[in-house]
């Protein structure tokens, strides 16, 4: 009786066993991680400039939370200041 052979590719679950496989890597393995490197800084900016951005948005979010207390409850305001967060959390 012979044994059937897998049609899925190498790299998958249950593809064909690394016997009588060649050294050439196929698939998810050699694919470079393409939006790290895009999103990856090679150096953090200036720590004045991360102050001045951090400061600059608690002024400009405590303006917009002036006209926002008459409409809004004041415990959920708070949540206006984590957009300033994340964009220093980004810089």
């Amino acid at each position: 009786m012979t044994q059937k052979r897998s049609r899925l590719p190498a790299w998958l679950p249950g593809g064909a066993s690394a016997r009588g496989a060649s050294d050439v890597r196929v698939g998810p393995a050699l694919m470079r991680p393409v939006l790290p490197s895009l999103l990856a800084r090679p150096a953090a900016p200036p720590l004045k400039f991360g102050l001045v951005v951090a400061a600059s948005l608690i002024v400009a979010e405590t303006l917009v939370l002036y006209p926002l207390k008459r409409i809004a409850f004041e415990n959920t305001l708070g949540v206006v200041y984590l957009l300033g967060v994340v964009v220093v959390a980004i810089v």
